[in-house]
């Protein structure tokens, strides 16, 4: 295992780093229906909804009817968009920009395709 100052070096590295966002959405197949979201860390998603496939716990409560009805392995997580932070944008725009983009998306599906 890497020295203590090797690990505060890459965490360092790694809260530095400009963040990797995505517009996503979880698409439940027999029903047709999703939930279009912003998320500011894609990777951290995509392991959380891995995770929470193998397990069979459903992760977001406006999944949840669904979920219990039709099973984890009727869900997927779609990449609509990936979105990069810029080196000067703060967390917060970021975030709001990611949010917005999320709202673009919704206005493409109807209202009984979403959750």
């Amino acid at each position: 295992m890497g020295s203590t100052e090797e690990r505060k070096r890459l965490a360092r590295e790694y809260k530095q780093a400009p963040a990797e966002g995505a517009v996503i959405a979880y698409v439940c197949s027999p029903s047709g229906k999703r939930l279009v979201i912003g998320c500011p860390d894609l990777k951290a998603q995509q392991n959380r909804f891995a995770f929470s496939v193998a397990t069979d716990s459903c992760i977001l409560a406006k999944l949840a009817d669904d979920w219990k009805q039709h099973g984890a392995r009727s869900f997927s997580l779609v990449v609509l968009e990936e979105v990069k932070q810029g080196e000067t944008q703060e967390r917060r725009e970021f975030l709001s920009d990611l949010e917005t983009l999320a709202g673009l998306w919704r206005e493409k599906y109807t209202k009984e395709e979403l959750y």
